[in-house]
């Protein structure tokens, strides 16, 4: 079982995995899906709504159950890469093993290792190792880009047509045996069917930090020595990252240095690519925040319509200095904030280590890119199954729930719950009751998001605790 929860399938067939290759994963799932493809053609149809991580694991279950399997996702194919960095934990791990997906991202040095077998994957690089799997198992194409659905047709007695809006037109999918939401928190989706979102924790402004990693990737002792002697430059990195090695031991998480290699703070959550700083911004400063970005908004807003009317430079010039005004008052704002924060972050994981109390999870010592104000908070939905006609409907990923980022439970989640659809599935493969399945698809995430929600409110409470309550 993964985690403790869902189907016995994985274990009872994770024979081979766990040295297995990704070439020799993909034969073995083939091969199973051929297996089921010989004994039944008429297996139900699915259609999964989302393109991400959630979406993308249930389609290639799908597939290798034998169901015909369609995932419609609005982004374009080569839309922008997604470099956010998303954790997952030693649980999730055995099932991404089990679809070759952690083999596509070991085999192209994509994942960042972490202790205790969890790791780390720009999100980007998670989604192209899922979409890789699925054009290894089936030459069809499934997945479906820039398209969205735009109605879901129910008829009493009968299964639901899906109709799906792309720039090439509307396209029908008619009488499907199972809709999978598996969107955004927003779902479009979701409000067609008319769920709910019910709030959790309050959304709250917290500064995230984008970061990219320039340097070798040196990851043990054997890529140490391969670097030794080639520069001075590889040679010092190589002891800059095991000074960082032991001061990763010494307070239990990784820490920012300056320029001069001292320590100038931690950042929460141990994701390489994408971190939330560690002190949410409070009340007060919440609104000075908005204040200062109104600021900064009017100022462009009054600059661009100026240009619209074709104003004189001699005009225009007191609306370019009253930009400038604005922006250093932004960036001086932002670097405050964003010292603080790295400051209290590492307060946290030194007072962590010294008390032996659960710690924060911190994160990266890469170059930092570029920092963002975001809000980030937590909700659900309020049912997470259902039926359209004769058809079904099963809710996933952010659609189902979401979390405070900083427990890095969310994507994780979204991922090891496909054990879930997967024990769905089977029982609609061998004509089970829907009811039955629906109950304990309820009951099983009922479970896994009552338990996030309750970390959420645990970090939550570390650096926000008047923004607990809803």
């Amino acid at each position: 079982m993964i985690g403790g929860i869902g189907s016995n399938y994985f274990s009872n067939n994770a024979a081979g995995v766990q040295n297995s290759s990704f070439k020799e994963r993909i034969e073995t799932l083939k091969q199973s899906r051929q297996q089921v493809l010989a004994g039944s053609s008429n297996r139900p149809s699915i259609v999964i709504s989302g393109g991400g991580p959630a979406g993308l694991i249930r389609a290639i279950d799908a597939l290798v159950t034998g169901n015909p399997v369609t995932v419609i996702e609005k982004r374009k194919q080569d839309a922008r890469a997604r470099d956010n960095t998303v954790a997952l934990g030693v649980d999730t791990v055995p099932l991404l093993k089990f679809y070759g997906v952690y083999q596509y991202l070991l085999e192209n040095g994509l994942i960042f290792p972490e202790r205790g077998g969890d790791f780390n994957v720009r999100l980007a690089d998670l989604e192209t190792a899922m979409k890789a799997v699925i054009s290894q198992i089936t030459p069809e194409k499934i997945i479906y880009f820039e398209s969205t659905i735009e109605r879901v047709n129910s008829y009493p007695g009968a299964k639901a047509d899906i109709i799906v809006s792309s720039p090439s037109g509307a396209k029908n999918f008619n009488a499907i045996d199972l809709l999978v939401v598996a969107e955004g928190a927003h779902s479009p989706t979701n409000q067609l069917l008319g769920n709910r979102r019910v709030s959790v924790l309050p959304s709250i402004p917290v500064i995230a930090a984008i970061f990219k990693d320039d340097r070798p990737q040196i990851r043990g002792v054997s890529t140490f020595f391969q670097y030794i002697g080639k520069s001075l430059a590889n040679t010092a990195t190589s002891v800059y990252y095991y000074t960082i090695f032991f001061f990763k031991v010494v307070f239990q998480g990784e820490h920012i240095f300056n320029k001069n290699r001292k320590i100038a703070g931690s950042l929460v959550l141990r994701t390489p690519n994408q971190n939330y700083l560690g002190s949410g911004l409070s009340k007060k400063e919440t609104e000075i925040m908005k204040q200062v970005i109104q600021k900064l908004e009017n100022a462009q807003e009054e600059l661009e319509a100026a240009k619209k009317q074709n104003y004189s430079q001699e005009r225009l010039a007191p609306l370019n200095e009253k930009v400038k005004v604005a922006q250093k008052e932004w960036d001086r704002y932002m670097k405050y904030w964003t010292g603080i924060s790295f400051c209290s972050a590492n307060i946290f994981g030194i007072l962590a280590s010294i008390f032996g109390r659960q710690k924060l999870d911190f994160a990266s010592w890469l170059p930092l890119d570029h920092l963002s104000i975001t809000e980030i908070g937590a909700d659900k939905s309020d049912i997470y199954s259902g039926k359209i006609g004769q058809s079904s409907f099963l809710v996933a990923g952010d659609s189902l729930a979401t979390v405070d980022p900083t427990t890095g439970l969310g994507c994780n989640t979204a991922v090891r719950t496909a054990t879930d659809f997967h024990d769905y599935v089977a029982g609609l493969n061998s004509k089970q009751d829907i009811a039955s399945l629906q109950k304990n698809y309820n009951t099983n995430c009922e479970a896994i998001i009552s338990n996030n929600h309750e970390e959420s409110k645990r970090f939550r409470l570390a650096y926000r605790p008047d923004a607990v309550d809803v």
